[in-house]
């Protein structure tokens, strides 16, 4: 693991993880998003990990920023923060594998349930997404 994409808020997070399949799979989410976003793990609130930043504007002009992807490791699963509204989400989403689905986040216990390559394909449309519609 590259500790160079993380800094230290984020290691003492992840060695503060009892679980040690979910700190192992932490740690290779961060290996993941970070080789497809070319960014460093931060971490934000409620201990969600998140890559880039990028700022937004809804038509009511209320304006913010976030992460262009991320993740947290909650107690009893994982919530994978993607943007995955492409042509493909559908045709992704029934070949990933074990996980639950809300509006913008997969809900899912391991990475061991997921098909991996799915997975990273999923993260870069996300990614890619994201810096087509807001550049920084």
């Amino acid at each position: 693991m590259n500790t160079n994409s993380m800094n230290t808020d984020i290691l003492n997070f992840i060695n503060s993880i009892n679980d040690e399949l979910k700190k192992q799979d932490s740690l290779a989410l961060i290996s993941i998003m970070s080789e497809i976003s070319g960014e460093v793990a931060t971490l934000y609130p409620e201990n969600q990990i998140g890559f880039g930043i990028y700022n937004y504007e809804y038509a009511s002009g209320f304006k913010g920023s976030s992460y262009r992807i991320g993740f947290a490791p909650r107690k009893d699963k994982f919530s994978l923060y993607l943007s995955c509204h492409s042509e493909r989400e559908e045709e992704l989403l029934q070949k990933l594998g074990k996980y639950k689905k809300a509006v913008s986040c997969i809900y899912f216990k391991r990475l061991a349930d997921l098909d991996l390559d799915i997975l990273k394909q999923m993260i870069q449309e996300s990614f890619d997404l994201i810096a087509d519609t807001n550049p920084k």
